[in-house]
């Protein structure tokens, strides 16, 4: 995603006006912000859906994925938090919130991406619904990472392939690019775990981590 300095600049308007905000500056002293701020958003998602499509065909070299794209996730997790502190108007504080805590993870800024799932009140986690759509790939998902956490046994990645295929063929625009952000993080999860790290790091086997 090419970021130019036009994007650059309305960043830095946005972040502005939510420290305005946040310093309580009466709002008839607040700066004037651009009516095409919220163009920023298509920016933010779109670089959030190009790196996780990056990982997910490339989950190998996800790391450095990660790495390359550093100025481009931050652009994005900054903007989410800034529009939102900005208080613009919006019906889709729900989904800044959720993409924000993306752009984060991604940038491996954990304890923020939670703050803003918190923010956005994702704070009630339920239990799989057998007859939710998409559930059965999201259980052989959440089983196989368990398993990967209690003995090392390697994710079969073909099930993301599986649950992609699907919300292509029958999902919204919205969760598609969810899914593949979905996919990315489990991706991620996986290369960064300890089981995978310390072993290459430290010359331990999964014993040495029972």
């Amino acid at each position: 995603v090419l970021i130019g300095s036009r994007s650059q600049f309305l960043l830095k308007k946005t972040r502005a006006k939510a420290k305005m905000i946040e310093y309580n500056i009466p709002k008839q002293n607040h700066i004037e912000v651009e009516a095409d701020v919220p163009k920023l958003f298509l920016i933010a998602i779109a670089a959030i859906g190009n790196i996780a499509n990056d990982i997910i065909q490339e989950p190998e070299d996800s790391i450095n994925i990660i790495k390359r794209e550093n100025d481009n996730l931050k652009f994005s997790s900054i903007f989410f938090d800034a529009y939102l502190n900005a208080q613009f108007e919006t019906e889709s504080d729900y989904y800044f919130y959720l993409f924000g805590s993306i752009a984060y993870f991604f940038n491996d800024y954990i304890e923020r991406a939670l703050v803003a799932l918190l923010q956005g009140k994702f704070i009630e986690f339920e239990f799989i619904n057998i007859d939710a759509k998409y559930a059965i790939h999201l259980k052989n998902m959440q089983n196989d990472l368990h398993l990967y956490y209690s003995n090392g046994t390697i994710p079969d990645l073909h099930t993301l392939e599986y649950i992609r295929r699907q919300v292509y063929e029958d999902g919204s625009d919205i969760e598609v690019l969810l899914v593949d952000a979905l996919c990315a993080i489990y991706i991620l999860k996986i290369r960064y775990s300890a089981i995978n790290l310390l072993p290459k790091y430290m010359n331990l086997t999964l014993k040495d981590l029972d």
